[in-house]
């Protein structure tokens, strides 16, 4: 797990320490935190840690986090994942609204001080849904996910394969005598990881 204190950034930037504005300032970003989430572990997170109080423009949203978050799903960054802690609402709020002038289906893990999670940018209310589930779970398969929601197995499989796709959640397998049996993990941002 990699953390990257995002005011250490803004220093670099030469941006005032809360401050992350402008499409010019989050080009010079991205290329800083793209060479991080590559540098970071296959399966490893790259935490972006904001200062309290922080203001992100849309420009600046759209230069760093939503690129960042393409080029994850795109599979530019192997199986490495971007989590955002310490976002204010407003800085929720532009980086909401960067994916909806974009019309992306793209979603993202904050992270609040407390541990506590919420999702950021554009995630269909079933995909909630299962996210949810798997979090509160140590792990879940499609089979269980079919059963608790009385789902087709196939709708539960694509549930789970959407959410896994978008890197919100990780999955491993197993090879039982029924076939291949997918396991799926919500991720951890504590040093266990």
């Amino acid at each position: 797990m990699t953390h990257i204190e995002m005011d250490k950034l803004a220093a670099e930037l030469e941006l005032p320490t809360r401050f992350f504005v402008t499409r010019d300032k989050g080009e010079q970003a991205f290329a800083r935190l793209g060479e991080a989430l590559q540098a970071a572990p296959e399966e490893g997170s790259l935490i972006l840690q904001f200062p309290a109080g922080q203001v992100m423009d849309v420009s600046f949203a759209d230069e760093t986090i939503i690129q960042l978050g393409q080029g994850i799903v795109d599979g530019k960054y192997g199986r490495r994942r971007l989590l955002l802690a310490g976002l204010t609402q407003d800085s929720i709020d532009n980086i909401n609204a960067a994916i909806r002038l974009q019309r992306l289906k793209l979603a993202f893990l904050a992270i609040a001080p407390g541990g506590q999670w919420e999702v950021v940018g554009h995630l269909e209310d079933n995909l909630h849904e299962t996210l949810a589930m798997v979090a509160q779970r140590p792990s879940l398969t499609a089979p269980e996910l079919a059963e608790v929601l009385a789902l087709a197995l196939n709708s539960a499989n694509n549930r789970l394969k959407r959410l896994y796709d978008q890197h919100l959640i990780r999955r491993e397998y197993e090879v039982s005598e029924k076939g291949l049996l997918y396991i799926y993990y919500f991720w951890q941002w504590e040093e266990t990881e």
